[in-house]
């Protein structure tokens, strides 16, 4: 079954997945997150604003989850290919990114897929896409809804419905 981010991958042995990467988090007073610049919006981009603030759905989550564990986000840039050599050697906490192979990736890590819990935001509504996430490990998927009446978004959690196993 697949309820859909890709998003978070607390992967490695010292991964913030951990109590001891939990420990780490907070004595560091931030958690450190990996991404990449270049995927631009609306994950992680510059404010179009100035400045160098960095905003966009992964700022968002990276915010809320830091939040909720009391710290800082911390934005460590990396390039795409390297995210995951980066949470390796400890640069970061969790990679905020889309990650392809996660199940080779948790496998490398010495994670077993049934332990970690892979969403998808913004998943793509159609059966073979809900599939596709499914074979790689992905748990749960989030399906956006617009901002509408009751006469749009009804039929649309209709179609959703047909979605869920």
């Amino acid at each position: 079954m697949i309820t859909v981010v890709v998003g978070a991958l607390l992967a490695s042995g010292a991964a913030a997945g951990t109590t001891a990467g939990l420990d780490r988090v907070r004595a560091q007073r931030a958690l450190r997150w990996c991404g990449d610049v270049q995927g631009g919006e609306p994950y992680v981009f510059q404010d179009p604003a100035g400045g160098d603030r960095l905003v966009g759905f992964e700022v968002e989550l990276a915010d809320a989850i830091a939040r909720r564990l009391g710290v800082e986000a911390a934005f460590v840039q990396n390039d795409w290919q390297m995210l995951v050599a980066a949470l390796e050697r400890g640069d970061c906490d969790v990679i905020l990114n889309g990650l392809e192979d996660l199940q080779a990736r948790a496998a490398k890590a010495g994670r077993d897929m049934k332990t970690i819990s892979v969403s998808v935001f913004g998943a793509k509504p159609d059966e073979a896409t809900m599939e596709s996430y499914t074979k790689t490990g992905v748990t749960r998927a989030i399906l956006r809804l617009p901002s509408d009446g009751r006469d749009v978004i009804l039929p649309l959690l209709d179609q959703y419905a047909k979605l869920i196993r």
